[in-house]
This record gives C-alpha cells, sequence and structure tokens, in this order.
C-alpha cells in the first residue's frame, strides 16, 4: 500500500493486536496501528546488522507527507555515514520508545502491550521529558517502588527488569555511558503461588460454568482441559483453530515458541458446534473479546471459591497430570514451558515436538474431569 493520510484514516479502527503496515514506495516507511485504534508512522532499517524501529510520530499530529519526508531524512543521514545512535539529547521517552521498537516488538502482542502500558502509566510526562543523561539511580528506581508501595509488587519486579533491561541495551548501543542500575536485583519479595484446586473445588467450577452461556463456557472448558495461558485463549483467533488442532504462533506465546494443541474428543465435539459471533477472535464478540478480570470475578462469586485465580487452574492440570502419571517432560510440553535441561545439550538437539504424547495427556486429563465425582 502507498501510505496517505487517507490510508492511515481508514486504518483507524478498533482491532485485536497490533498490526504493521509498510509503503510500497519507501523502503522501511510504515504504520504502526495499536489495539486501541491510534496510529503512529514509523521507520525500520538496520544498524551493524541490527534492525530498529524508530517512531516519526502520531497520525494526529503530523500528517504522511511529513512522516515521510522525515523518514527520507533519517534514511540520508545514515547513507551519508551519521551514526544515528549518537542521540546526546536523547530524553527518556525517546529510550523507552527505542527500546519498545527495537526490542519489545520482537515479543509477544501481550508483551508489547504490557510495555506500551508501563510507558503511559507508569512515566509521567514531566519524567518522559527529562534528558536520559540527568536520571539518577534513584529517579530510576522510584518508578518500580512506586508500584510496591501499592501493594503491587510482582508488577514492580517486573518492570524494575524492563527499565535494567532497556538500559544495558542503551549502553550495548553507545546511547548511554553507563547502566545506572548496574548491580541492582529484584528487591521486591514475592510468595510464589502453590494454589491447586482440590477435587471437590474443580467439580464446583466446572458446574458453574455449565451454566454460563457457550462462549463464556467453551472458553473456560478450554483453560481448564488444555491449562493455556489465558491471553492464548481468551485471545484465541478464529485462524488458529482447524480440525480440532489449536496452533498459536511464536509471536502469541510467552516464550516465542510455537504451541500446538491437539484437543481431546469431547472439547472437539463443542468446538466444531460452537459458531464464533466475531470475524477474527474465536471467543469474541461485537465488544472484543472476553475479560478475564470479570470472568474470574464472575467465577468466584457464583462458585463461592474466592481465593483461586484462572492460572492456578494451569497449576491444577499440571499436578493433577503428574498424579495420573503423565510424564514430567510432557507435562512441561503441554504447559509450552522451556525444557527443565536449559543450557544442556537436550535443550539445543532435540526438537521433537511430543505431539503424540501431549494429545494422550489432554486425552487422559479430560477424562479425569468429566468424570469427577
Amino acid at each position: 500500500m502507498r501510505i496517505t493520510d487517507t490510508a492511515v484514516q481508514a486504518l483507524r479502527y478498533t482491532r485485536d493486536r497490533t498490526e504493521y503496515y509498510w509503503d510500497d514506495n519507501l523502503k522501511g516507511f510504515g504504520i504502526r496501528a495499536s489495539k486501541g485504534g491510534n496510529c503512529s508512522y514509523i521507520l525500520q532499517f538496520k544498524i551493524r546488522g541490527s534492525t530498529r524501529r524508530q517512531t516519526l510520530g502520531k497520525s494526529t499530529v503530523i500528517s504522511a507527507k511529513m512522516a515521510r519526508q522525515a523518514a527520507r531524512e533519517v534514511l540520508g543521514r545514515k547513507a551519508l555515514g551519521e551514526d544515528l545512535d549518537a542521540r546526546p539529547d536523547m530524553t527518556v521517552v525517546d529510550a523507552l520508545e527505542w527500546y519498545r521498537d527495537t526490542y519489545a516488538y520482537e515479543r509477544s502482542d501481550q508483551y508489547q502491550k504490557m510495555v506500551n502500558q508501563m510507558i503511559s502509566n507508569l512515566f509521567t510526562k514531566r519524567v518522559q521529558r527529562r534528558l536520559l543523561t540527568d536520571m539518577t539511580r534513584a529517579d530510576w528506581l522510584d518508578i518500580s517502588e512506586g508500584q510496591a508501595r501499592k501493594g503491587f509488587i510482582s508488577s514492580a519486579n517486573w518492570t524494575e527488569k524492563q527499565i535494567k533491561t532497556m538500559l544495558n541495551r542503551l549502553v550495548e548501543r553507545g546511547l548511554l555511558a553507563s547502566n545506572p542500575l548496574a548491580g541492582v536485583r529484584n528487591r521486591f519479595k514475592t510468595k510464589s503461588r502453590d494454589r491447586v484446586l482440590s477435587d471437590a473445588e474443580l467439580r464446583t467450577v466446572w458446574d458453574t460454568i455449565q451454566t454460563y452461556d457457550d462462549r463464556r463456557r467453551l472458553a473456560l472448558e478450554t483453560l481448564i482441559i488444555t491449562a493455556c495461558r489465558r491471553s492464548e485463549i481468551l485471545g484465541l483467533l478464529i485462524e488458529e483453530y482447524e480440525d480440532g488442532v489449536i496452533t498459536l504462533s511464536a509471536e502469541r506465546v510467552k516464550n516465542r515458541k510455537p504451541h500446538l494443541v491437539t484437543l481431546p474428543s469431547y472439547l472437539r465435539s463443542q468446538f466444531d458446534l460452537f459458531i464464533p459471533e466475531h470475524d477474527t477472535l474465536f471467543f469474541g464478540s461485537d465488544r472484543g473479546h472476553l475479560h478475564a478480570e470479570h470472568v474470574l470475578k464472575t467465577l468466584r462469586a457464583e462458585t463461592g471459591i474466592a481465593d483461586f485465580t484462572l492460572h492456578d487452574l494451569r497449576r491444577t492440570a499440571a499436578t493433577r497430570m503428574a498424579s495420573l502419571g503423565v510424564m514430567p517432560h510432557i507435562i512441561e510440553a503441554c504447559l509450552n514451558h522451556q525444557m527443565a535441561a536449559v543450557g544442556s545439550v537436550a535443550s539445543v538437539y532435540n526438537r521433537y515436538s511430543y505431539a503424540k504424547e501431549k494429545a494422550e495427556a489432554w486425552t487422559l486429563w479430560e477424562g479425569f474431569i468429566l468424570n469427577l465425582p
């Protein structure tokens, strides 16, 4: 496509994930259309073999013509040998957007969403405008400490990890002399959840969701039986299901490894009977995808089980599979976890998918659920 104001305006609709569109005439010039409907002009190019993405401006602020001219200027400076990494006037928001466009875009949609939320929600406009070189260790630590003070310990650790990673990347690229957070380790202790639902609780949850409409019922049944992550199922695309098999692409999963889920007989029969209401999302409607927190709040209220999360269903599946005799490495494969022997010869050379063994494990687990007393 040729990027024009008219073409960009046509892209301003609510979508289910961030998408990129590239200009046919100017290589690397494109549009990033976010999930919320916002569009930004971007330029993609390579420096010393690494792909970079530079945000040129929002479509609501500058025109396509202005963005195209800005892209040509950047490419011209690059052609003349200018080091585009040299940014002595880089601000905090410049650094955050550089990190997002250079590294975070390679991760899953959920990861990109979290990085965007970190930028917009945790960094005030005053902080965003500050020069990167003026930020002290205390300034950076204040960001995550603010979350910790509110009780969001896991989020505080995640935010601090992203900031440290970003600063390391900036140092690697010569954009920052040193990392002010070097040597800082996770300072906020979290208690790992070990909640596993009992058979009686699992039966209560299963019976309760049978009273829901087909969309919510089948989505929750799929979460329980497949043990997939909630974002993978609640955001399931129509194109990802065919002939009894869910195929999750690398872009949609946490560890960036495609995940093949062969549905056992009951679940497949329900999938084949279900008629999606949305043209993109399998469990979507005209209001978008199911919201995990709303679903969980309703489920807690109606089951009377207040102290569990949707992720606990995943842990419950893994625990019960083990008790049913499923081998640990097969359970890990069902969960799409990184192989336990990370760094070993096995993790590098063993490329077997365990598709047959995973299918047998899901069938065994489904049978256990359907026959709960």
